[in-house]
């Protein structure tokens, strides 16, 4: 501790294990969707989806239909970067919790426990729209239909900020170091 403090201050080591983290949770999340596109791409030719085939699950409900029928890659780009963004929140709330809680094996299992129960509160309250895991899942059309992709990013960036601030203006008041 002692060490890490000599060479950089509390305030900087905060900030760079909150963007590690977030980062490692990112691609965490995001690898096996890129590697599984990869994959396909050897099996299934790379022909734009017609809308008319009916063999898809976008319809006109979904956020960027239109992406998906004429621009495949920026499509999954885009879903690609709010998993990663989602995946790197989760991971940045874990690390929030670990500075309260001993058990370990809590804060591996926190972003799950968080999501069900705020699954579960939203959907008591019928505001399953802000919900992750249908904010992640393309599939969900009756819980993001009408809402712009601005929302979803503004959304995820709140939770990005939310968790930031928790994390750094609590942690800077304590001696040890998560």
């Amino acid at each position: 501790l002692k060490n890490i403090y000599i060479k950089k201050k509390k305030e900087i080591y905060l900030v760079c294990k909150f963007i590690v983290t977030f980062i490692s949770g990112g691609i965490a999340a995001g690898l096996p969707y890129v590697f599984s596109f990869m994959m396909n791409l050897l099996y299934v030719p790379a022909i734009k989806p017609n809308q008319l085939a009916r063999h898809n699950f976008v319809n006109q409900l979904n956020n960027m239909s239109d992406w998906y029928y004429e621009k495949p890659f920026l499509y999954f780009g885009v879903y690609l970067l709010i998993i990663m963004l989602c995946g790197g929140v989760f991971a940045t709330l874990s690390l929030c919790v670990s500075f309260a809680a001993k058990n370990s094996l809590f804060v591996m299992f926190f972003p799950f426990l968080f999501n069900i129960s705020f699954d579960y509160v939203a959907m008591e309250l019928k505001i399953e729209k802000y919900v992750p895991s249908n904010i992640m899942n393309p599939m969900m059309t009756e819980y993001i239909k009408g809402r712009s992709m601005f929302s979803v990013f503004a959304e995820i960036f709140a939770a990005i900020l939310l968790c930031f601030g928790f994390f750094v203006v609590l942690n800077k008041k304590r001696e040890r170091i998560v």
